[in-house]
């Protein structure tokens, strides 16, 4: 790769010259080379040294033209024939296009870079695997980022206010317009955070990062552009959180402030600015439409409040604004609603992130062994954040769009628009797009094989390749033979359930990095029954039961005040034989079921449970309340038997909640508390 840009620099391929621009279009020098060349003359926006802002060319006294070459790497040619005078030159409107073009990232959680050792992912770091190396990627994209707070930040352009003092680290912590330069290319998607359509429980997004569609008219929204900043510490709701008067008291002494009604700024007008911003530079904008996020109604991905508007409202706005400011978009919300849609309501969660983000290890064999793994702190899925895998995957339709904007045969680019500025705008390093990826990065291997193939030839085989020729499927050679090591069920007991649980645990191991296409059942049910046997002889160690209660949602009834069982006011139902908690995301400890009882010792809580939509994540916490001790925390996937142990002392309050985005269905609680020994 390295000899290719070598070769490249040489022939001159990549120092292309775009058609002029139209006249809205200006530009300025004040920006440093981002490749550590010599720093240009700094001026101020929208002011230029001549008519051209090129040097002074040369004059011959013959016919033969002298070229000479400004600051921006314009041309200019002079030929003196008498008294006539004929100059050519790149007016200054004309974005240039050179071999040290860089795209810059503008954009949210989604977009941005994360560690390696992180699940999570975002497509901004994957884009240079499918770039030559001429081409110099800077995602300055950070989380929970919206077009309006990205601005205020400092992150687009440098704010002059005496006042500022907010810091990142995110583009070298330096403003995207401290280092763009012109033909380089602003890559911008906004849209997740913008979004003020989900009611929030305090004011604290809304002011520090929301931004309003506005009225539509005749289903077109208004553009309409931020102009009067307010006070950083006045006017501030009474109800915003702490952190959030922080945050924004960094932006200096005044800033863009939320106005629900749009009169001071709505999405599409603060997308303007972008795209003004890199057209006064002579850089080339793009818009990229926010990736999709995981709400299935039946096998369908589906919009509404804080899913970017009901029809996806949000989406359709950048669209309008690529339409009526003639700019290139690349409609990746489309390409990814398709890809969860494709991967189906079963498969899509193994493409999104773990919860909490911070969740680390080995990619995939860490994510697969985390996922739905209460003990190695999981949470639970994302519905908004991709893992590695999914951020690769959209990483190359963004690619795919690039290189495919300047193939002549494609006369039909759905919502993407190929072009921008009347035709000047243009991908011109779309032959710098590798056909294939620098490196396949690994899809996790709870994601059946077939689905694999499936969704990496989503990617037009034509632009980019994105299958592993070389990619293999281990057998289960190795998870058989770590298996055979394990006593039979029959042969398990109190003395040898350790060495059997040691060696059931590295045949686990094996069994992890299996795709789950080749998991058989029978593999399943052998490690099922020697788990339950396990806990069986364990159980049966510990003697006498001390205590025991249990509660049927068929045959009992429950209230906030009976006993031993009893439930909280609000949110918890018992009907039609069934004990729910909850039906909608909930993420706090305030719905439950509790019981008390008098016993010292270990007290085994089984749970006969479900989780009453399939599709989403919950997880069931049970916590000591007497003792505050840490809850422990139970997965919910199917209907079965759910086992948790809490250590008790004495009389004791215990909680059972619902942690998650979906129902917990109960149908029965049973509590045995035996001796600790």
């Amino acid at each position: 790769m390295k000899l290719k840009k070598y070769l490249l620099s040489l022939l001159g391929v990549s120092a292309l010259v775009l058609t002029a621009c139209d006249n809205t279009n200006t530009s300025n020098s004040n920006t440093s080379i981002a490749d550590n060349t010599s720093k240009v003359e700094e001026t101020t926006p929208n002011t230029t040294t001549d008519e051209n802002n090129n040097t002074a060319p040369n004059t011959t006294t013959d016919n033969t033209p002298a070229v000479t070459t400004n600051e921006n790497n314009n041309t200019t040619s002079t030929t003196t024939d008498g008294d006539s005078t004929t100059t050519t030159g790149t007016n200054e409107n004309t974005p240039v296009y050179n071999k040290a073009t860089t795209i810059f990232l503008a954009g949210d959680s989604t977009v941005k870079t994360y560690n390696d050792d992180q699940y999570i992912g975002g497509w901004g770091q994957f884009l240079d695997l499918f770039l030559d190396d001429s081409i110099t990627v800077m995602n300055a994209a950070q989380g929970g980022r919206s077009s309006r707070s990205f601005i205020n930040e400092g992150r687009l352009y440098d704010i002059v206010d005496n006042g500022y003092n907010y810091s990142f680290s995110e583009n070298g912590g330096k403003s995207i317009e401290s280092e763009i330069k012109e033909g380089d290319y602003l890559f911008v998607q906004f849209g997740h955070n913008d979004d003020d359509t989900k009611t929030q429980s305090d004011t604290s997004y809304m002011y520090e990062r929301m931004v309003p569609l506005g009225t539509p008219v005749n289903g077109i929204y208004p553009t309409i552009a931020p102009t009067n900043k307010q006070s950083t510490t006045a006017n501030l709701p009474s109800n915003m959180t702490d952190k959030t008067k922080t945050e924004i008291a960094k932006y200096g002494n005044t800033y863009y402030a939320y106005d629900a009604t749009g009169a001071n700024g709505t999405y599409k007008g603060y997308l303007k600015e972008y795209i003004d911003f890199a057209r006064e530079k002579g850089a080339i904008p793009v818009l990229v439409t926010p990736v999709a996020r995981v709400k299935f109604s039946g096998s369908e991905i589906v919009g509404g409040p804080g899913l970017h508007g009901d029809n996806f409202a949000y989406v359709e706005a950048m669209k309008q604004l690529a339409s009526e400011e003639d700019v290139m978009c690349i409609d990746l919300f489309s390409k990814s609603k398709s890809m969860l849609e494709l991967a189906t309501v079963s498969n899509a969660n193994y493409l999104m992130a773990l919860k909490p983000n911070a969740l680390t290890g080995v990619w995939p064999t860490g994510y697969d062994s985390t996922y739905n793994n209460p003990d190695m702190g999981y949470e639970g899925i994302e519905a908004t954040h991709y893992n590695k895998y999914g951020a690769y995957l959209e990483a190359a339709y963004v690619a795919e769009a690039i290189k495919s904007f300047n193939d002549s045969s494609v006369t039909n680019h759905g919502t993407n628009r190929n072009t921008g500025a009347n035709g000047s705008e243009k991908m011109e390093f779309s032959d710098l797009v590798n056909s294939k990826p620098e490196k396949y990065v690994v899809s996790p291997n709870l994601l059946p094989k077939e689905y694999i193939t499936k969704l990496e030839k989503t990617v037009d085989s034509k632009y980019i390749d994105l299958v592993d020729p070389n990619r293999t499927f281990p057998d289960a050679t190795a998870f058989e033979a770590k298996l055979a090591l394990v006593p039979a069920v029959d042969d398990i007991t109190i003395d040898n359930a350790d060495d059997a649980e040691a060696k059931l645990d590295a045949a686990i191991a094996e069994f992890n990095k299996l795709n789950v296409s080749d998991r058989k059942e029978s593999y399943k049910a052998t490690i099922d029954a020697v788990t339950a046997k396990i806990a069986k002889v364990r159980k049966d160690a510990m003697g006498t039961v001390l205590a025991s209660i249990s509660f049927n949602a068929k045959t009992d009834t429950i209230s906030t005040s009976s006993t031993p069982f009893y439930m909280h006011s609000e949110g918890v139902t018992l009907a039609n034989g069934v004990l729910k908690i909850g039906s909608s995301y909930n993420n706090s400890d305030v719905k439950y079921v509790g019981f008390k009882i008098n016993a010292t010792g270990i007290a085994y809580i089984t749970v006969n449970a479900y989780k009453s939509d399939a599709t989403k994540s919950v997880n069931m916490d049970v916590k000591n309340i007497t003792s505050g001790a840490a809850k422990e925390s139970v997965f919910i996937d199917g209907l079965q038997d759910y086992v948790v142990q809490v250590e008790i002392n004495g009389e004791t309050d215990i909680h059972i909640y619902r942690q998650g985005a979906t129902g917990l269905i109960i149908n029965s609680i049973t509590v045995e508390v035996y001796e600790k020994k």
